[in-house]
């Protein structure tokens, strides 16, 4: 059984605490990015990897919750988006 690598995590100047990118895990793993100047500290999304609904490649999501369509390096499936607007 294999133990998790601690959290690094770095400060933001707007008050928010996230994880730093982790190596692909195929999406086990979630970390919250936490809202320090709440008090106590709230968590406000969760970051992790993501597997691309339309493509079904991996990528670092900001959001796991909301982001489901990745953003590669040649355009990624999320620049059509808002084609639907």
């Amino acid at each position: 059984m294999t133990t998790a690598s601690p959290i690094k995590r770095y400060q933001r100047p707007t008050g928010y605490s996230e994880p730093e990118p982790w190596d692909d895990d195929g999406g086990k793993r979630r970390e919250p990015v936490l809202d320090t100047d709440a008090d106590p500290p709230r968590v406000v999304r969760r970051v992790g990897w993501q597997h691309c609904i339309r493509c079904h490649k991996p990528f670092w999501s900001e959001d796991v919750v909301r982001l489901r369509l990745c953003n590669g390096t040649e355009g990624g499936c999320r620049r059509d988006e808002d084609r639907y607007a």
